[in-house]
């Protein structure tokens, strides 16, 4: 399915359905879902060597709570979705400026 309200302006987009879902919803999720996974690969990767060894290390706790955040704002987006109740504020973007900021502090090193 598609917007077909984009030349209209992103008033409308935001406003649009596509599935049942809000389009503000989806966009959040698109473009939080490939910084969780592509960008935050390295954490989750670090954190399962670390976790093998049986420490706990920062990249242990940049895994968890990314993944918590990123859980718990696919589980808000479905749970308005089926009970049809949409309400704006989940926390789809937080992972991105959590993993941003990690990646970013730990290159400068």
């Amino acid at each position: 399915m598609q917007c077909h309200c984009i030349s209209t302006g992103s008033e409308q987009l935001l406003k649009a359905q596509v599935a049942g879902f809000p389009c503000e919803e989806l966009i959040k999720w698109a473009l939080a879902t490939p910084v969780q996974f592509i960008i935050g690969w390295r954490f989750h990767v670090g954190a399962w060597k670390s976790l093998k060894r049986g420490v706990a290390n920062m990249e242990v706790l940049v895994a968890l709570g990314t993944d918590a955040s990123y859980l718990y704002s696919v589980i808000s987006i479905l749970h308005h979705h089926f009970t049809r109740h949409h309400k704006h504020g989940t926390y789809t973007p937080t992972v991105r400026p959590a993993a941003s900021w990690q990646n970013n502090c730990n290159t400068t090193k």
